[in-house]
């Protein structure tokens, strides 16, 4: 039987990487006239721009195991409510505790998935 709330308590909804930032993009006028400056200035654009493709990388890797855990974190809720997730209201219910709860966190949608789940149950 799965604990969701000890599933929360202890992340396992949560991606275990950080969210990748984008770095500053150099500035032109940081660098001294003449060719000399054009050259580490292009220089500096194309050292950002490979970081700038592995960060957009590294950001759809998160996304998508931000996205899977949310899908384990559905699944989970329909286990421990009894909720078959092949119910035909089983997307409408997730949707409306998320749309309604995740503001104030994961334990919040929980709380709101099992009392509206209960209009599924009873």
């Amino acid at each position: 039987m799965v604990d969701v709330v000890y599933n929360i308590d202890n992340g396992a909804y949560e991606p275990k990487t950080e969210y990748p930032s984008l770095t500053s993009k150099p500035q032109i006028g940081r660098f001294p006239g003449g060719s000399k400056g054009a050259r580490e200035y292009a220089d500096a654009l194309e050292a950002y721009e490979k970081i700038e493709a592995d960060i957009k990388k590294a950001r759809a890797k998160y996304q998508r195991e931000k996205s899977d855990l949310q899908n384990q974190f559905k699944l989970d809720l329909e286990e421990e409510n009894g909720i078959p997730n092949d119910h035909p209201k089983a997307e409408v219910l997730f949707g409306m505790a998320w749309e309604d709860g995740h503001d104030e966190g994961l334990i919040n949608v929980m709380y709101k998935y099992e009392k509206y789940s209960q209009l599924l149950t009873k």
